[in-house]
């Protein structure tokens, strides 16, 4: 087989990595969206990783008692490193950044040509418990279209920018500086 045809297959192979977490990197659940900035304080769990045949997260007590969620039971669950990461509609998302617009990435392999590439895609929810859209101006316009001043304002600035100095993304900066006006 050349493997000129076997390269859309790897190609969609790791755009389906990041659908799912990978084995041995959870640390605790997180049940709500209530419990997100205290997860990292609560260190009840250590992670076994997901159980592939039934898609299922699983962990253990501290007594070694086995805890098997399905992922829809959770808001979404916190690595051993403190990375905390979304469950929604069969995905999940790293949280990158809580208020005032949460804000996540997603990040895969791909083949371009024959070299494998690293690609991050981000996405944004209104608040932690509202639908997520990809971090683009019309899924924007949409989620906002009630603030027309954050509209036209997000229409003249790029939206990916991270502020070095604040660790934040500038498109919640630039919500505040609306919402102060």
């Amino acid at each position: 087989m050349k493997i000129s045809h076997l390269l859309p297959a790897l190609a969609l192979l790791g755009t389906l990595a990041c659908t799912k977490p990978r084995a041995g990197y959870y640390n605790r659940p997180i049940r709500s969206s209530a419990d997100i900035e205290t997860a990292s304080a609560d260190t009840n769990y250590a992670g076994n990783g997901p159980d592939a045949r039934r898609r299922k997260l699983v962990f253990k007590t501290p007594d070694e008692q086995r805890v098997v969620l399905d992922p829809d039971q959770v808001w979404g669950y916190e690595t051993r490193n403190g990375q905390r990461y979304r469950h929604f509609d069969r995905q999940y998302y790293q949280l990158r950044e809580l208020s005032p617009i949460t804000i996540y990435s997603q990040t895969y392999s791909t083949m371009i040509g024959t070299a494998p590439q690293t690609q991050t895609d981000y996405f944004f929810s209104r608040t932690p418990d509202a639908p997520v859209y990809p971090l683009r101006k019309r899924f924007l316009r949409k989620a906002f279209a009630d603030d027309p001043t954050f509209v036209r304002l997000i229409d003249t600035r790029s939206l990916r920018i991270f502020n070095r100095k604040t660790k934040r993304f500038y498109l919640n900066e630039w919500y505040e500086e609306v919402r102060r006006r």
